[in-house]
């Protein structure tokens, strides 16, 4: 039968799933322009219970709308969550969520059935998931989340805020002696420039008191080289401790992979 363009609303259970976004309902009226509506809809109760975009196309084109009644011995919740389930792009929790409301919703002039016509594991064989799915699914839509899930904006599994996991012991004594060794490193650098500044000192004030051919008369030369011994350990010590550092920082390194290692695998566990 063709339906007049104005007059026809979208079904309730045609409304559980989400809408086409703009490019793909664009497409569709670049499609029925040149093909035609391919496809008729389906009506229920006077409102459109699949089809519902072809039928805003057909309007849009200013072209009739072919449609077909709901045979009487077809559950109009069986059929809506057949026909879309698997024509969106749902994942299993949003599957489960479209199952659910659909069958949750009851016939104008009838009881609420609240899913007494399906069981858990009937609904799981529909939507291609598992009972525990279905389980979750129908809290989510007790809890009016129906909508935000399947815009994707929700989740019937909702992420849980994990604890980070502690660090390990080895990690946490490295990361310690790290710290203390730039401590000392820090050290012997200022204490070097304290001896290279006495050194200076040194010589600049005897330069200053004694003519140049009675320096050497006095040990200075001696002192001199004593602070330069000094130096020069101080230079070395550096050196070991510049060294002991990059042991400290590639153990480090291993222990930070050794625990990211523990993390993912605590994260599965917790899975």
């Amino acid at each position: 039968m063709r339906e007049p363009v104005e007059g026809l609303r979208q079904h309730p259970l045609s409304a559980i799933f989400p809408a086409m976004t703009e490019t793909e309902f664009s497409n569709l009226v670049s499609d029925i322009r040149v093909n035609g509506q391919r496809q008729p809809g389906i009506v229920y109760e006077g409102m459109v219970l699949d089809g519902w975009h072809r039928h805003r196309a057909c309007t849009e084109l200013g072209i009739p709308f072919d449609s077909r009644p709901l045979p009487d011995n077809v559950d109009p919740a069986m059929f809506v969550v057949s026909q879309n389930v698997f024509r969106r792009h749902l994942n299993a929790g949003q599957r489960a969520t479209a199952t659910v409301a659909a069958y949750k919703w009851s016939p104008s002039g009838h009881p609420t059935r609240d899913n007494d016509g399906a069981t858990n594991k009937e609904m799981a064989e529909v939507a291609q998931t598992s009972e525990k799915t279905v389980q979750r699914a129908k809290k989510a839509v007790g809890e009016g989340r129906t909508d935000a899930i399947l815009r994707g904006e929700d989740s019937i599994t909702p992420k849980q805020k994990k604890e980070k996991p502690p660090m390990a012991p080895a990690l946490v004594k490295a990361y310690k002696e790290i710290s203390e060794l730039k401590t000392e490193l820090t050290e012997a650098n200022q204490d070097r420039i304290r001896l290279a500044d006495q050194n200076v000192a040194y010589m600049n004030h005897f330069k200053e008191k004694l003519p140049d051919n009675v320096l050497s008369e006095i040990g200075v030369r001696e002192k001199l080289r004593a602070l330069e011994e000094a130096d020069n350990r101080q230079k070395a010590r550096i050196s070991e401790l510049i060294h002991e550092n990059k042991v400290l920082e590639k153990a480090n390194q291993s222990l930070v992979k050794e625990n990211d290692d523990l993390k993912r695998t605590l994260s599965r566990v917790i899975r």
